[in-house]
């Protein structure tokens, strides 16, 4: 498997294929860091991605929307899931950054990255909040949104 580095103009109408086959809305390319990292298969089929957040003024860094090709097989997904958090991670170092965060709703994810990449709970109680500034140009963005809420 191979980790590249995300190109926008090619990449985010993949990405946001695979969002919407999981029936979630694709989040928008605008919102998206430059930071992202996407794994293929030997075959060269992308299988995984996950994005990275870095600041200017701490040593943080947050990581989100990790995604896989809903028609690649589980085995596939699960090394470049591994692949992909190995990558932002290294990133992450390579930055100087001293933590890294995430926000996981899947608890199958969860677990992995407690187990198998030494992340810990933060919190069960944190409730994440936002303000959208702008949203022109953004279209509909409801994935921010909790359903049950």
């Amino acid at each position: 498997m191979k980790t590249r580095l995300w190109n926008r103009n090619k990449d985010y109408p993949t990405l946001a294929s695979w969002w919407e086959q999981y029936s979630w809305e694709a989040v928008a390319s605008e919102i998206l860091p430059n930071n992202a990292y996407i794994v293929s298969n030997d075959a060269g089929q992308d299988v995984a991605a996950g994005f990275v957040y870095f600041t200017n003024n701490a040593p943080i860094a947050y990581a989100d929307w990790f995604i896989t090709n809903p028609k690649s097989s589980n085995k596939d997904k699960h090394y470049a899931l591994n692949l992909v958090y190995k990558k932002i991670e290294e990133e992450c170092r390579k930055k100087k950054c001293k933590v890294i965060t995430a926000t996981i709703t899947s608890k199958t994810l969860v677990k992995r990255m407690i187990r198998d990449h030494g992340y810990e709970v933060a919190s069960h109680k944190v409730m994440q909040l936002m303000r959208v500034l702008d949203n022109e140009d953004m279209g509909d963005i409801d994935y921010f949104r909790d359903q049950e809420s």
